[in-house]
């Protein structure tokens, strides 16, 4: 059963979010109120070298309150597709570019309140490519081998739903 919406209001908008509130029609006679984030999407890289080693980036994340180990990704810039996203974000968090940039699969991270989609993309063929890194951006790399990472996501040092998904996708459907 679809959910009709009566009513909708903004109530923030923000540089990579905005809010609403919708009072719903949930078609049994009954009405809910729904609390929606909306976000442009994102695109994230499993940057994999012939080695079978990934680059890992390592940020603070102000949500948590701790640092992270993820692929790299970025927000889509308006009217941005989703694979050049991801080649941006690869030269800018990484300072390379990609031979072959590989799309993987789409997910929703939390379609209850989220609208958010995640392109994720595999790279391979990597080489150098120096690019400005965003000024509100400080990130660490490190190079760790797949098996290793496996082993992190097993044990719960990696937490990232996009880095944990690529990973388990590429090794369920590329390898």
């Amino acid at each position: 059963m679809q959910e009709r919406t009566i009513q909708k209001n903004s109530i923030y908008n923000g540089k990579i979010v905005s809010l609403e509130k919708h009072n719903v029609d949930l078609g049994d006679g009954k009405q809910g109120v729904r609390e929606i984030v909306r976000h442009s999407g994102a695109a994230a890289i499993l940057p994999l070298t012939g080695g079978n080693d990934v680059y890992l980036i390592k940020q603070f994340r102000k949500a948590l309150e701790r640092q992270t180990w993820e692929i790299p990704a970025g927000v889509l810039e308006n009217g941005e597709a989703p694979e050049d996203c991801a080649a941006r974000e690869l030269r800018e968090e990484l300072k390379m570019s990609a031979r072959n940039l590989q799309y993987l699969t789409t997910f929703s991270p939390s379609p209850g309140y989220l609208d958010e989609e995640v392109y994720l993309y595999v790279a391979t063929g990597l080489y150098e490519d120096p690019a400005l890194q965003d000024e509100d951006e400080v990130l660490y790399t490190e190079k760790i081998n797949l098996n290793n990472l496996i082993d992190k996501i097993s044990s719960g040092d990696i937490k990232d739903a996009k880095t944990i998904i690529s990973v388990l996708f590429y090794l369920k459907f590329y390898q």
